[in-house]
Parts: C-alpha cells; structure tokens; sequence
C-alpha cells in the first residue's frame, strides 16, 4: 500500500505518480473516501506532508488529497477534524505564505471541513487559520481565486 509509495527513489517520479492517482481516488464517492480513510491515507498525508515540507510540488498533491476529502462531505470532513488536518493544513499556509496554490488549498480545505462540519471552526480557530488565511490573502491581493476563496 502507502509504504511503497515512500520506498521508491524520488527521481523515479513514482512517489509522485502514487500521490497523484491517490489526489484522483480522494475525488471519488463518499464509499471511495471512508475506504481511503480506513487504509489510513489521511495519517501518511500528514506524516507526508511534514517529511516534505520544503517540496512546494509535492505539498500541493498532498494538500489537493485533503481538500478532495473535505469536499467529500460531513464523513470525511470530520474524520480529518480528529486527525489534526486543520493544524498540519495551517503550519503549510504558515510556512509557504508566498505560494499562491498552496495559499488556495489551504483555503479549499478549510471552507470544506466548515462547511460541513461545525466542531472543525474550533479546530481551525486553535490551529490559527482565520490568520493563516487572511495572511494569504494579504500576500497574494492579486490573485483573485484566492481572494474568493
């Protein structure tokens, strides 16, 4: 499973592609995300996403897979909610404030899990997100998806 995704040189692009088809299965149906969810995708994106913390292209795979997961309903939004989503989505908002895309999922993630879950507001307030996102905004006043969002 996800332990061959991470045995794989990085210069092979497997790792890539692996988090790739994964980005696309998170944007299945709410049966395909609570099996991804059980196979613990949600804990290897976290542990991910700090192991490649300074790998702008592969935080935007990892963090594309949790906003197809908060999109995906009140399920899978809680679920991400329980596992700290919304701290490790605010530390990549934190750490990579002049990165537009990651700036816009960072947004997409949250509104989802607010959106449909109403005990993930006190989850982001704690991991600083209304900051994160307005310092995202401030920087990127130019881009107007962002600003939307």
């Amino acid at each position: 499973g996800f332990e061959a995704l991470a045995s794989h040189p990085e210069s092979s692009g497997v790792e890539r592609q692996g988090w790739g088809a994964l980005l696309n299965l998170a944007a299945g149906g709410p049966l395909v995300q609570e099996e991804l969810i059980r196979c613990g995708l949600v804990n290897k994106v976290l542990k991910n996403m700090s192991s490649h913390s300074d790998d702008v292209d592969m935080l935007e795979l990892l963090c594309g897979i949790l906003r197809n997961l908060a999109a995906g309903g009140p399920t899978t939004s809680l679920e991400l909610m329980k596992r700290h989503a919304a701290t490790s989505m605010c530390r990549v908002m934190r750490d990579n404030v002049h990165v537009s895309m990651l700036q816009r999922q960072g947004c997409e993630v949250l509104r989802h899990a607010c959106s449909w879950e109403e005990k993930a507001l006190h989850s982001i307030h704690v991991a600083g997100g209304f900051q994160h996102i307005c310092n995202g905004m401030a920087a990127h006043k130019k881009d107007t998806i962002l600003q939307e969002r």
